[in-house]
């Protein structure tokens, strides 16, 4: 569990977001539950003390069946979700590299994926949807990385 629910549904400027990414290769499960493999990325990651702080959640969905590097910080995310590919014309959901998600979020055609489009056709390389809700927990930051 990542801690406590917050009440209300709407993003908040004043919170941190906690990015869930599909696919990810942070979390890793065995077959069959590997298709819920994900990682996750938050935006903040300073040493509170003991302080609780509260984190609006969002689904990161790969599209771009060509997308196959793993998502390292915020800037990264959002200039991907800026970022666009053509898609074939035999694109379909079931072709994105996180369509388990996309399953779970209910976007099963490409019909659910025109609001998404962009004028030209093309499709955000990744796109970012609201989960409707924020957590309350602590975050520790991991060690610095050795440099050798």
């Amino acid at each position: 569990m990542l801690g406590s629910i917050v009440p209300g549904d709407k993003a908040s400027d004043h919170r941190f977001n906690l990015y869930i990414i599909a696919p990810g290769i942070q979390h890793q499960a065995p077959a069959p539950a590997d298709e819920f493999n994900n990682a996750v990325l938050i935006n903040a990651a300073e040493d509170s003390g003991d302080k609780v702080s509260e984190w609006d959640v969002f689904w990161v969905v790969v599209l771009d069946p060509e997308l196959n590097q793993d998502i390292r910080n915020e800037r990264e995310l959002l200039l991907l979700g800026q970022a666009d590919f053509v898609p074939n014309d035999l694109y379909q959901p079931e072709d994105a590299p996180g369509h388990n998600l996309l399953r779970q979020l209910e976007i099963l055609s490409i019909n659910d994926l025109a609001r998404f489009r962009r004028d030209d056709g093309a499709l955000p390389r990744v796109i970012l949807l609201s989960a409707g809700t924020a957590v309350r927990m602590k975050v520790t930051p991991p060690p610095p990385a050795e440099s050798h």
